[in-house]
């Protein structure tokens, strides 16, 4: 039986969480140290369609790795064993998600609005 607290079926669902943001956060980071401004900023938020669909497969390649390594192979039995890793990386990934995108991105979004003003 699987467990809640696996360290990769946390890793792969932060790291999933984390990836679908990134075409919000990374741009921001990069305006408020100085890097870029808001206009270049914008455009590389326009490949949150494709960050997204990386982020999913990077979700289900980790899901599907950690059960063929503890199993040997992926069939349903294997899945229906390790149902709870598969709950863990999924639940991983939406808290993950949802933290950055409501309550980390609008903080970096005013600091990066206030970097491109003043600086």
């Amino acid at each position: 039986m699987g467990s809640f607290f696996d360290r990769g079926t946390l890793g792969t669902g932060t790291g999933g969480g984390i990836l679908s943001t990134i075409c919000c956060s990374l741009p921001l980071l990069l305006v408020i140290f100085g890097v870029i401004g808001m206009a270049t900023a914008k455009e590389i938020g326009a490949y949150k369609t494709y960050l997204t669909i990386a982020s999913l497969f990077f979700v289900a390649a980790g899901t599907w790795l950690i059960i063929k390594r503890k199993h040997g192979t992926c069939d349903i039995n294997a899945i229906k064993r390790e149902k709870y890793a598969i709950l863990t990386v999924g639940v991983t990934f939406i808290v993950v998600y949802f933290f950055l995108v409501n309550k980390a991105l609008p903080i970096l979004m005013k600091t990066a609005k206030a970097a491109s003003i003043g600086g």
